[in-house]
């Protein structure tokens, strides 16, 4: 029964530990990604500085936005490692921080769009006027960089933030007996079960020796059935957990896959770009 016990538990934590460590490199993922996407745009604003000063304004705002844009993610895959601390720690706190994250993040991913479209509508009145073609082609392309930017991290963010609450709702049973059963319960109806048929057996002992045999076996009986519904039971539950782990991993997969082929399609736009000026 030991044995058992502690096998479940330690498969238990084996699973908290692959969760964790798939969290920690999508978020790093993320940041690099980030990272990149914002030195091209730096270098490819640079360049259209340094060749035509009228572009100037439509610069500086972008490159505002995108530091505003950095500054957020950056905040938020912190609030996420914290979350992750969090469940660790204290399981309770954790639909607080998971309902704040994905509140900051549809307002931040809300306001930036309109900045982004404000932006647009400069370049379009402003650049069409004095500038030229090429330049025009170049802030456009950076305006709708910067916005799938923007949308690639808001999708990441709450991923990450519905992974990390899928996470920490499966850790309330596992930290509450270690084998992520909640066996409270049963282990309570055991004990009235056993008070009732102590009171039964006191009862009986003054009529009938042979009936306490017969309700002795009985009651032996039905804990033997019970025990084997309860293994049945956790065994349906490690299937289930399973399977949610299997899809967990798959969709990481797909989502690192969509940023990696975002960062190629960025450099390959940004060289080009940087050849053409």
């Amino acid at each position: 029964m030991f044995s058992s016990s502690s096998t479940t538990s330690s498969i238990s934590s084996s699973r908290n530990i692959i969760s964790s460590i798939i969290i920690f490199l999508v978020v790093v993922v993320v940041v690099v990604v980030v990272v990149v996407v914002v030195v091209v745009v730096v270098v490819v604003e640079a360049v259209v500085v340094c060749n035509s000063s009228s572009s100037s304004i439509v610069v500086v705002v972008v490159v505002v936005v995108v530091v505003v844009v950095v500054v957020v993610v950056v905040v938020v895959v912190i609030v996420v490692v914290v979350v992750e601390v969090v469940v660790v720690v204290v399981v309770v706190v954790v639909e607080v921080v998971v309902v704040v994250v994905v509140v900051v993040v549809v307002v931040v991913a809300i306001v930036v769009v309109v900045v982004e479209v404000l932006v647009l509508a400069l370049v379009v009145a402003d650049v069409i006027a004095a500038v030229a073609v090429v330049e025009l082609v170049v802030v456009v392309v950076v305006v709708v960089v910067v916005l799938v930017v923007v949308v690639v991290v808001g999708v990441v963010v709450v991923v990450v933030v519905v992974v990390v609450y899928k996470y920490s709702s499966s850790s309330i049973n596992d930290y509450a007996d270690g084998d992520g059963d909640d066996d409270y319960d049963d282990v309570g109806d055991d004990d009235d079960d056993v008070d009732d048929d102590d009171d039964d057996d006191d009862d009986d002992d003054d009529d009938d020796f042979d009936d306490d045999d017969d309700d002795d076996d009985d009651d032996d009986d039905d804990d033997d059935d019970d025990d084997d519904d309860d293994d049945d039971d956790d065994d349906d539950d490690d299937d289930d957990d399973d399977d949610d782990y299997d899809d967990d991993d798959d969709y990481c997969l797909l989502l690192l896959l969509l940023l990696l082929l975002l960062f190629n399609y960025v450099i390959e736009l940004a060289s080009r770009k940087l050849k053409n000026v």
